[in-house]
């Protein structure tokens, strides 16, 4: 019986940590810097939301990444970069870390500010 309860404990504590659902990032957001590298991007916006996908916390609000590794992640950094040419708000869908950094799966732009 302890063995049990041990066992339904601990899928409770840790459940919503391994199976943590997406978020969105407000529409407001401004992107202030892009970092482009081989197979990444980091995107940082202000005035930042907190976001909590279980990633490090120094980067859990203002900053995410977006993985180019595959053509949606190259979509998503085409649209950042004409979204911060253009200083138009953002905002973000995010789901999981990459890089200790919340990934986003979706970038939203607004045209009238």
């Amino acid at each position: 019986m302890t063995k049990i309860l041990s066992v339904v404990l601990l899928n409770i504590v840790l459940a919503p940590l391994c199976f943590a659902g997406s978020e969105q990032i407000p529409i407001n957001q401004t992107i202030t810097l892009i970092q482009a590298y081989d197979t990444f991007v980091f995107i940082h916006f202000t005035p930042g939301y907190p976001i909590s996908q279980g990633c490090t916390e120094a980067y859990s609000r203002g900053q995410l990444v977006i993985d180019t590794s595959n053509d949606l992640g190259r979509n998503m950094y085409s649209a950042a970069l004409s979204a911060a040419t253009a200083q138009k708000t953002v905002g973000f869908g995010v789901l999981g870390c990459h890089i200790e950094r919340p990934k986003a799966y979706r970038i939203d732009i607004k045209f009238e500010n």
